[in-house]
């Protein structure tokens, strides 16, 4: 029998009006108060009610809490607030401080749910000063845990993580796993704020393993949702669109109307993110809609400001101003600095694609400055961007450069290799300790049956034979050890290498990127200064030789990540025709000559592949631009065919050729054309500068693809450079094309 239908067995036996009654009707009503509010209520108001004809304040005072507790639930927030006050006068009376404690917790609560977050802190610091009378610490950490949310609330990061370290040191002290798994959670939402990702990332998951074990589903949807998040901030939508769906289907199984609201505002985000602003949309307004519902001012402001961004992007530029302002406005009133900031680099977006710059100045650096109070480093990044552009149209060029160096550090930060690589490290680690979980515990039940047959064949068995096995398997446990050991050991040695060569090459693409990125910056500035015929001839000149001196450094760095091993291949699903429509905008950009140029793409191709698009299109781009190099008129074309097939395993071989009518390659050069530096010494081709590395990085990208390159070629006739790679068939845009 379960605790209710115990507790309604005693209120069908006992129909005298006393004490008991009222405690029974209180503890049915606190069992209710998640499952069904309309039955809580009823039973916490015939509690209230015999509480006032028994004069028994405890009784009043408990059954007020519930009712309050129910309406922040409903919600009805002005009931709530007038149920719990009169709760928390009732218990200070009879000097009962853990009702104080429970009325003081909801009480901020209710408070922080209407934006008003100054009386919401002042009513959790009271808790926290009450949670000194009692010896269970697990109080404490309630207190500091809500404290912590408001200064989240508030944009005030580092108070915002100073308690919840606080709340998390007495739940690791005493073994509390649900409450590590909240607090794990609440860490991994500042780290992702202050852009410390893979932190983020980390805490995610120590969060997302407890509640798994906890069997915890509410919990569960959150943690993939955050971890989505985390993935959808760093451009890796189709990872992020597959855990935002996994939390969605668990919080409609539940029915979590909150959590519903945000799972749609997210995948609504992972649409506005691939170009689909009209699916983007219709997620939007259904989560507003249920956000409306439920009374959640502070994520009806953050959709307010969804909406207005995909508007911004349709270009529907009254709309878009009309849904930042309501952003801003509704953020301001439940004092959420950072979505009123959003709201404000929105604005100067919108403003300076009318050409209002004065106006997308000021909204901007206003953006800018609430991001450096509350350190939200994607914030700072995007207010920063749209500054830099803003300063330079109203001639502030000095505030303009400096904007745009900000802009540039920030943005690299965010997506830098380096998170990118903790970021699928964590992933993947995730995931190999819940295998080898599943595998040990398929072990231990494995090794019992083994135990059992070896007992049932124990008496039958000889001690020599016994001995002699035991004896042998002693042997080959030391064997297997030292092997492993020496195994174990050449593998850190090389681990250490690769770390020192990963490091080094780290150090180096800052210490010599970021000088010249300033340089070329620079460069860009006084371009648009006014200037004479002479000193543009030497900016462009300048800024000629500091892009291909950009080049060559990022052809060596590139050489040298293959060589040490470090560079990996990102392999993402993308539509095959738009890298070969890339490479036709690639040579318009480029070609001042009399050259024709053609595509050609065999309709066996699927329309979608999954491959490195980035490290695909890096090879197309170097033979096109040698095409260029060494042809001054006729045709380019670059060509692409199926030429490999398997069903069972979903795999293609593609062969892209690129053609042209230029000088061709003399026979004594052709075998070192895919060395590396191998131009070095072609006095004969003056005037085709370049590292000579291009060919050489190509030949590996190929190879690490499960390709080759090749060529033919005749002299005054033209070239013929071709690559084979293998992929995947890819599926339609449904499944989160990242183009």
């Amino acid at each position: 029998m379960s605790e209710i239908d115990s507790l309604q067995n005693i209120l069908a036996n006992n129909k005298k009006i006393d004490t008991t009654r009222v405690n029974v009707l209180n503890k049915l009503a606190s069992l209710y108060t998640k499952s069904s509010h309309s039955v809580s209520l009823k039973h916490a108001f015939e509690a209230d009610s015999l509480s006032n004809i028994l004069n028994y304040d405890f009784g009043k005072a408990e059954s007020n809490r519930i009712i309050g507790v129910v309406y922040i639930s409903k919600p009805d927030y002005t009931k709530a607030i007038f149920h719990l006050d009169y709760s928390m006068d009732l218990f200070y009376k009879i000097d009962r401080m853990y009702g104080v404690f429970n009325c003081l917790n909801s009480l901020g609560t209710a408070y922080s749910y209407i934006g008003d977050l100054e009386k919401a802190l002042e009513y959790f610091y009271k808790s926290l000063e009450i949670s000194d009378f009692f010896e269970d610490s697990t109080i404490k950490t309630l207190a500091y845990n809500n404290i912590g949310n408001i200064f989240y609330f508030q944009g005030d990061y580092d108070s915002a993580l100073e308690h919840y370290h606080k709340a998390l040191e007495i739940r690791e002290k005493n073994g509390e796993a649900s409450g590590m798994a909240g607090s794990y959670n609440n860490l991994g939402v500042i780290y992702k704020l202050k852009g410390d990702y893979p932190r983020a990332l980390e805490y995610y998951q120590k969060s997302l393993k407890i509640r798994e074990d906890l069997l915890d589903r509410r919990g569960v949807a959150m943690s993939y949702n955050n971890i989505g998040v985390i993935y959808d901030m760093q451009g890796d939508y189709e990872s992020a669109l597959s855990y935002y769906e996994k939390a969605l289907e668990i919080r409609k199984e539940l029915g979590d109307k909150a959590g519903i609201s945000t799972g749609y505002n997210n995948i609504g985000h992972i649409y506005q993110n691939i170009g689909e602003y009209q699916n983007a949309l219709k997620y939007y307004y259904e989560s507003l809609s249920i956000k409306t519902e439920i009374g959640d001012k502070n994520d009806m402001a953050l959709t307010f400001n969804n909406i207005a961004n995909a508007y911004l992007s349709l270009k529907d530029y009254r709309k878009s101003h009309d849904y930042f302002i309501k952003a801003i406005s509704l953020s301001k009133e439940v004092g959420i600095k950072s979505i009123e900031a959003w709201g404000n680099a929105g604005l100067g977006e919108l403003f300076f694609n009318q050409n209002d710059y004065p106006n997308a100045y000021s909204r901007s650096r206003y953006a800018y400055k609430l991001a450096n109070e509350i350190g939200e480093i994607k914030l700072r990044q995007k207010s920063a961007e749209i500054l830099s552009h803003s300063a330079a149209k109203i001639g502030l060029y000095e505030e303009a450069y400096k904007f745009h160096i900000i802009n540039k550090n920030l943005s690299d930060s965010i997506k830098s290799e380096e998170n990118i690589r903790k970021t699928i490290g964590l992933e993947f680690e995730y995931r190999y300790e819940k295998e080898k979980e599943i595998a040990r515990l398929e072990k231990e039940k494995s090794e019992a049956l083994f135990e059992e047959e070896l007992v049932y064949q124990k008496n039958i068995r000889n001690y020599l034979i016994v001995g002699f096995i035991l004896l042998a398997l002693l042997l080959s446990v030391l064997a297997y050890g030292f092997v492993q050991r020496r195994k174990k050991n050449r593998l850190l040695a090389i681990q250490r290498s690769l770390e020192f060569k990963q490091n080094f090459l780290a150090n180096m693409s800052h210490e010599i990127r970021t000088p010249l990125t300033g340089l070329v910056g620079m460069i860009d500035i006084l371009k648009k200064t006014e200037l004479d015929e002479d000193q543009k001839d030497y900016i462009s000149t300048l800024k000629q030789s500091s892009e291909n001196l950009q080049e060559i450094i990022n052809q060596i760095l590139d050489y040298a990540k293959i060589e040490s091993g470090v560079l990996k291949l990102n392999v993402r699903v993308f539509k095959f025709e738009n890298i070969m429509l890339d490479a036709k905008k690639l040579f318009n950009s480029i070609c001042n000559k009399d050259i024709e140029f053609i595509v050609e793409i065999d309709d066996d191709i699927p329309d979608y592949i999954v491959a490195d698009r980035g490290r695909i299109m890096q090879i197309i781009n170097n033979l096109v631009l040698n095409a260029v190099k060494f042809t001054d008129k006729g045709k380019i074309s670059i060509i692409a065919s199926l030429i490999g097939s398997n069903i069972a395993s979903n795999e293609i071989t593609l062969r892209i050729e690129v053609r042209d009518t230029g000088i061709g390659v003399k026979k004594e050069k052709r075998n070192t054309l895919f060395v590396p530096f191998g131009q070095i010494d072609q006095t004969d081709i003056r005037g085709h500068d370049g590292s000579g590395l291009g060919l050489s990085i190509c030949k590996e990208l190929a190879k690490m693809q499960g390709g080759e390159i090749g060529f033919e070629s005749e002299v005054n006739v033209g070239s013929s450079f071709w690559f084979t790679i293998k992929a995947k068939v890819g599926h339609d845009k449904k499944e989160n094309i990242s183009e």
